[in-house]
């Protein structure tokens, strides 16, 4: 729940924003970085599309969550699912 505060500083808000909406000028953020050139993509490759999940326990994955991660295998057509393990981690 608002405050009366909270409430009289939103609509005081409001109230400038309709009598002067804010409008960006470049020229005033010269330095932001909005108006840096895009960087070159020349000689990039593009990031590997994969998908890390963790299992720290023990034991095999509960089937609980061995369907939410064959609901994610299933979903993710393209995309590598790693499950990271403790028997794996350092791979």
């Amino acid at each position: 729940m608002k405050t009366a505060s909270t409430q009289l500083s939103s609509a005081l808000w409001h109230n400038q924003e309709s009598r002067h909406p804010y409008v960006y000028t470049a020229g005033m953020y010269r330095r932001s970085f909005l108006n840096w050139d895009a960087a070159s993509s020349e000689g990039q490759s593009e990031v590997p599309r994969r998908i890390f999940t963790l299992w720290t326990g023990d034991g095999p994955l509960p089937e609980v969550r061995q369907r939410g991660l064959d609901a994610l295998l299933d979903s993710q057509h393209g995309i590598e699912i790693v499950l990271v393990t403790p028997k794996n981690v350092h791979e």
